[in-house]
């Protein structure tokens, strides 16, 4: 591995304690996450189960990727879970017999083998694929096909996480093919640390200065706010020159983030670039590395949840009353 985390982050590679928090790095390539050397996903069917990264047997669930905190994938990983969506702009669906429950936005994680490109990071990470679904009007319209061979379900898609507009409605005649766009990746972390919100910073891969994506951030409070991030906004870095499409988006350059928030969990979402023309295909671009400092003790509580110290309550505004809940001063 090359001097990625000291060039991106300017943090270090394990773990390491900084005023009372532990700084992780997590690079989301094969090799970092201890995976291989190959692309993961990245043919007609799903590949094999790995430790850490399985996909789900579940309808309507798709990858799961469990990653702790030395940013290694483990199947008893809890520090960080990754989970995806697709075709998103499809929210209207037949009537019975088809099925409520479907796998037809349910997402497949892509994970590339290391670029050689620089600066490091460019060209890698993670992106986001689609089932294969049955069509017809049937009872199992929308379920995902399976390999005839393998007996794992086929796969399609492009390998970023893509942006576009595509069908309001599921079309049970073709729901298969172009586009599979308006794609998400969640971010999940074990509630049992609080990330502090303003110390997350994440890389975009293949990021163009068009191209755009709602972050959705639900904070330990409870509270949830969604982004809109282009390449002008103010929490967007450039890392290199303009061909390496290379950024560093810092959660701390986000107006609806405070010093004392912790973050549960994040969504990064591929949209429309030209929402007034809008097209199929749009833009594509990876994940490539998330970094942030974590302390032990569990995420902000809510006013009128409940605590057993003021520190549960982290907005300094707040305290844990006698009778257990974080209340305002």
């Amino acid at each position: 591995m090359r001097a990625f985390f000291g060039c991106i982050f300017m943090t270090a590679v394990s773990m390491a304690t900084v005023a009372g928090a532990d700084t992780f790095a997590i690079k989301l390539t094969a090799n970092a996450l201890g995976l291989g050397t190959v692309n993961i996903n990245a043919g007609k069917v799903v590949d094999p189960d790995k430790p850490g990264l399985a996909t789900s047997p579940a309808t309507g669930a798709g990858s799961v990727l469990g990653i702790d905190a030395g940013g290694l994938a483990s199947s008893t990983a809890t520090f960080l879970t990754v989970t995806a969506t697709s075709r998103l702009d499809t929210l209207t669906f037949p009537p019975a017999p088809f099925p409520a429950l479907n796998d037809y936005r349910a997402g497949i994680l892509y994970v590339s083998k290391e670029s050689t490109n620089l600066p490091d990071g460019r060209d890698e990470g993670l992106g986001v694929r689609a089932f294969t679904v049955v069509g017809g009007s049937g009872p199992t319209s929308g379920l995902r096909m399976l390999d005839a061979a393998t007996g794992r379900a086929r796969i399609e898609g492009s390998k970023e996480v893509s942006g576009g507009t595509g069908a309001a409605a599921y079309d049970p005649a073709s729901p298969n093919g172009a586009p599979h766009v308006d794609e998400e990746a969640t971010f999940t972390f074990d509630p049992s640390v609080s990330v502090g919100t303003s110390t997350v910073v994440v890389v975009l891969s293949k990021f163009s200065e068009a191209d755009i994506l709602d972050l959705t951030v639900v904070l330990g409070s409870g509270t949830t706010f969604t982004h809109s991030v282009n390449a002008f906004d103010p929490a967007m870095e450039p890392v290199g020159d303009a061909k390496a499409a290379l950024w560093r988006l810092s959660f701390a350059r986000l107006p609806e983030v405070s010093p004392t928030d912790s973050v549960s969990s994040f969504s990064i979402r591929a949209l429309d670039n030209n929402p007034a023309a809008p097209k199929g295909t749009a833009e594509h671009f990876l994940i490539s590395a998330i970094s942030g400092e974590a302390t032990p003790g569990g995420t902000c509580v809510a006013p009128g949840g409940a605590c057993t110290a003021d520190a549960d309550c982290c907005d300094p505004s707040n305290f844990c009353s006698e009778g257990g809940t974080c209340e305002g001063r």
